[in-house]
């Protein structure tokens, strides 16, 4: 199995060689976390036939679902998988480790719903999410403790409410006792500024270092100058003492709710593993999806995998394949090998497209036998390989130094040794790097060598004597890259079954090289070699011709199928155009409708004025006229209906009852049915503002909801309006306060009384910055400190004055 025999260093080389690291490696740039991340950088072929269909279906699926316009990556989940560890081993999370977990909860939840909802189209998929554990109960846990910014909610426990109600409580006694300090002038003029500050968890005033002695307290620190002195006034020693005994509570309170929540997690250790897990193979599926569309893999995805990939040893065929690396316009080539020839040698000019064709083969193979999707088309078929072998190297010379020709024919040797009839292998520039003649012969030794060991072989090389082995074997097929000799470039386009020419007199010619040269260089090739060259000339020139032919046909196909596609725009005209005239009858209809019905008005107005004769005589005129129109409305209606299906199973009158909501045919609305069905097949229906008289013959459907009617709605812009409340938590006081200032200004002019500033409750630094502002600030009328349960010490009130807009 593939999954057993990857793991050698050749076979990892091999992996290298084709590329497809970096194949993976693109892949993971679709992923949504690190998780799904590793697990694309991690992909291999993998270990038997039933996985690798497993994974196709897979994609298969993901594909229904983005045409559903859907999508399964794990947006916004984390990678949680140290922290459950942690908490399973004892250790206490943290506020954001915790919010991580439960947002992973959240997601597996939420993709879990969906998938459900479409359980028999995408089942292979929905086997995937039954693996993820339901946990809204823990992620709901989390939450009503830890808010969203992570600090823990007042309300986590009695205790810890009762706690912070005493710490609001002591804190607003300290700031309002240091408010008080601050207007007493004495100790206001001992200051070195009129300011509250904190040193050490303590409120503190900043003193003049020649003031020390005007104010009695604790000394909490000293300005690096040491011109000034931080004291906390002896008055507010024992209640500052209080308070860092309220906050070490606190603190203890909160390490035993985050202690108790990563218990809870460790006991849900391994659904939150499991659910991590599937959570990352369904990004990495969605991922995958993505990718495929990128790289213009997605003409397999509607066939079943049995189809194209093949348990038992068969023929590789690549139908119009490219290299999933390759940028801008790729030229796409068809490979196959493996049936009626066991090895194909493709040959060609330098920098033609041998190496990448060699690659573009290898790397396909693994991506399919990986479970992922391939640019080629249909008509592909690819082996599940035991192993692939490769030799790829840079185009060596005579000139190579022996060490790196030992190096090719040690990896040749151990490929001999290895392949067999369940293995691919891939051989670039075969016989190079020593003596021409001696290469093209141990060239074509190797060849014959891999076809007995019944290993389906693709080579690359330059020697004539190979090309013409090839063109007499009937196991072994030339094949050869194009060569436009006028632009001196290579076309990129592989034709199996013709060998290659080396172009290389062409191309010297062509560049300048003087014809006496060119002529020396002809003759002294021989006679054989000549004739070769010139016979490969003759079917290239073949070839081109064919090709011409081709494309002359494919362009006259191209504007059959033009006229056919002009046709069909047209008939697609006359169907919208009947469905509007239908729309006009209606209108018409109704329109006549109307008018019947100011007749039976005028004739109900003459019951009240006249003789009850003319009364009657006016309202039967009336009622005969609206008869008149209703079977005019039927008619006119189902003379513009499409035929009737003859294979629809007719509806029974039985189920026509009032009350009841039928479809017509050739109409979108729902009638409301007012009659049962009369001995001649007809009963009375109400569509919208019509009620008509309808056959029952054209119902072609029977409900008992009236389904949702949607209406035009329009949306017109609100007036711009101000919050009543800013959060500057988090945030440094020369970014945070003028933006409290520009809010305290919009607030007032738009008129609000009272607004929320929320500094959070931290050092206290912030609070007592944009206080300060507050009592400078001409439109503030007052402010103090919110209700706990409005956030306590972390939010200021502050009350406004109106000004005019």
């Amino acid at each position: 199995m593939i999954a057993r025999t990857w793991t050698t260093q050749l076979e990892n080389k091999t992996l290298d060689l084709l590329e497809f690291p970096l194949v993976v490696k693109k892949l993971s740039n679709y992923t949504s976390f690190l998780v799904s991340h590793e697990k694309a950088l991690a992909l291999r072929p993998l270990p038997n036939i039933d996985s690798i269909f497993e994974k196709h279906q897979l994609i298969k699926e993901i594909f229904r679902v983005h045409e559903k316009g859907f999508s399964l990556a794990a947006t916004n989940a984390n990678d949680i998988r140290i922290s459950v560890r942690s908490a399973e081993q004892g250790r206490i999370l943290k506020p954001d480790e915790l919010l991580a977990i439960a947002m992973n909860c959240d997601i597996g939840n939420s993709i879990k719903s969906f998938v459900h909802r479409f359980t028999e189209e995408i089942s292979h998929i929905s086997a995937i999410t039954d693996n993820i554990t339901d946990l809204e109960w823990l992620s709901s846990y989390i939450k009503n403790i830890i808010d969203a910014q992570g600090e823990i909610r007042d309300n986590a426990t009695p205790e810890l409410y009762q706690i912070r109600k005493e710490i609001l409580s002591i804190h607003t006694y300290l700031n309002d006792r240091m408010e008080t300090l601050l207007r007493n002038q004495k100790i206001r003029s001992a200051l070195q500024e009129p300011i509250i500050t904190m040193r050490n968890g303590r409120y503190v005033l900043p003193v003049r270092a020649d003031n020390r002695n005007h104010i009695q307290g604790v000394v909490h620190d000293i300005s690096a100058s040491g011109a000034t002195i931080y004291i906390e006034p002896l008055v507010l020693v024992d209640s500052g003492n209080k308070w860092r005994e309220l906050q070490l509570q606190e603190q203890h309170e909160i390490n035993t709710i985050l202690k108790n929540l990563s218990s809870k997690i460790g006991t849900c250790a391994d659904q939150l593993k499991l659910s991590t897990d599937q959570l990352a193979s369904l990004d990495l599926l969605n991922a995958i999806g993505k990718f495929a569309k990128e790289i213009n893999a997605t003409h397999l995805i509607d066939k079943d995998p049995s189809d194209w990939i093949i348990e038992a040893p068969n023929e590789l065929k690549l139908i119009n394949a490219s290299h999933p690396l390759l940028k801008g316009d790729v030229v796409s080539n068809t490979i196959n090998v493996g049936g009626s020839y066991k090895a194909l040698l493709i040959t060609g000019p330098n920098t033609g497209g041998k190496t990448v064709a060699l690659k573009t083969a290898g790397l396909l193979t693994i991506m399919a036998l990986s479970g992922l999707p391939i640019p080629a088309q249909n008509g592909t078929m690819i082996p599940k390989y035991s192993e692939i072998f490769a030799d790829i190297g840079d185009e060596q010379s005579i000139e190579q130094s022996l060490s790196t020709f030992s190096g090719h024919i040690k990896k040749i040797i151990n490929i001999i040794a290895r392949a067999d009839s369940s293995s691919l292998v891939l051989l670039d520039e075969i016989g190079a790097g020593t003596d021409p003649t001696e290469g093209a012969m141990l060239g074509i030794a190797i060849v014959e060598e891999m076809i007995a060991n019944q290993a389906t072989l693709i080579a690359t090389t330059h020697h004539s004597e190979i090309k013409i082995y090839a063109h007499n074997a009937s196991n072994v097929a030339n094949a050869s890259f194009e060569f436009d000799l006028k632009k001196i470039s290579p076309t990129y386009n592989l034709s199996i079954g013709l060998p290659g020419q080396s172009y290389a007199l062409s191309i010297a010619a062509s560049l300048g090289m003087p014809r006496h040269i060119i002529d020396n260089a002809n003759n002294k090739l021989s006679k054989e070699e000549r004739d070769f060259e010139s016979l490969l000339a003759e079917l290239n020139e073949t070839l081109k011709t064919a090709k011409i032919k081709e494309s002359l046909a494919s362009d006259e196909l191209q504007k059959a199928m033009d006229i056919r596609s002009k046709y069909q725009e047209q008939l697609a005209k006359l169907i919208t155009k009947s469905e509007q005239i239908k729309e006009e009858i209606v209108i018409e209809i109704q329109q006549e409708l109307n008018k019947i019905r100011r007749s039976i008005l005028i004739a109900q107005k003459s019951i009240e004025k006249t003789e009850f004769k003319n009364a009657e005589k006016a309202y039967r005129e009336a009622e005969e006229n609206t008869t008149k129109i209703r079977n005019i409305s039927t008619n006119r209606i189902k003379s513009s209906l499409p035929p009737i299906d003859k294979g629809t199973e007719p509806i029974k009158s039985e189920s026509i009852v009032p009350g009841t909501y039928v479809t017509l045919r050739g109409l979108t609305e729902l009638g409301e049915v007012l009659t049962k069905v009369n001995p001649v097949g007809e009963f009375e229906v109400q569509l919208g503002a019509l009620r008509t008289r309808a056959k029952l013959d054209l119902v072609e459907q029977v409900s008992n909801k009236t389904g949702n009617i949607t209406t035009d709605k329009i949306n017109f812009p609100k007036k711009p309006t101000v919050p009543s409340e800013i959060e500057v938590r988090g945030q440094s006081l020369d970014d945070a306060l003028p933006q409290v200032e520009s809010f305290l200004d919009m607030a007032a002019r738009f008129g609000h009384d009272r607004v929320r500033v929320i500094h959070g409750r931290g050092t206290g630094a912030m609070r007592i910055a944009v206080r300060e502002l507050f009592d400078r600030h001409p439109l503030v009328l007052g402010y103090q400190t919110a209700e706990l349960r409005d956030g306590g010490i972390g939010v200021t009130v502050v009350e406004l004055a109106h000004t005019n807009q």
